[in-house]
This record gives structure tokens, C-alpha cells and sequence, in this order.
């Protein structure tokens, strides 16, 4: 993705941008929860600890001011992470996902 398509997204989408990072000319977008706690304030988090199922298991959950909620959960060397954003449409969905994919590299 290039700077353009990032900048793209404040056009079409009623969510606010993610801001975009230049350091030493490699170009990254802030995480999901820095963006969150700037745009929207953090309301309350929530982490979970446990040796279930004979491996490491960590489940966090961070709720914003606005109703979006975070959950983020680590097993066994896999990564799930799931974003509620309350009156987000499937336009703010897809330009979200695509800006945080596109730099993932």
C-alpha cells in the first residue's frame, strides 16, 4: 500500500485515521489499541492468565469510551485478536482491515 491509499482512508471512512509513522522512511501505522485510547479513551482493561490445556494461554480485553472493545488472546503460539466497533459499517470494516494488513510486512 502506498501513502496515498493510507491517506485514502480519512475520505471514505467515518472512523478516524490511523496515524501513519515514518521512521527513516520505512512507513508503519500505530497499533490498534494506541489508536483506540487516543481517538476514544481507555475505559477499563482486563487480563487473563492460565496454564489451561497444558500450554500458556492469555486473554486481555481493553473497552473504550465510545463502546469499542478489544479482546486479544495468545495460545500455544497463536495469535487471535477481534475488534468490536459499535456503528462501524462493513466500508469502515474493510478500509480498516486493509490499512492494518498492508503493513504488516
Amino acid at each position: 500500500m502506498e501513502r496515498q491509499d493510507f491517506f485514502l482512508m480519512d475520505f471514505l471512512s467515518k472512523l478516524p485515521p490511523l496515524k501513519l509513522i515514518n521512521n527513516a522512511g520505512i512507513y508503519a501505522v500505530e497499533s490498534i489499541q494506541e489508536w483506540a485510547s487516543r481517538e476514544f479513551g481507555l475505559l477499563k482493561t482486563s487480563k487473563l492468565n492460565s496454564d489451561t490445556w497444558g500450554g500458556d494461554f492469555t486473554k486481555s480485553q481493553s473497552i473504550y469510551d465510545n463502546g469499542m472493545i478489544i479482546t486479544t488472546e495468545v495460545s500455544q503460539g497463536k495469535f487471535w485478536e477481534q475488534v468490536i466497533i459499535p456503528n462501524a459499517n462493513l466500508n469502515d470494516g474493510f478500509l480498516f482491515f486493509n490499512v492494518k494488513n498492508s503493513f504488516l510486512n
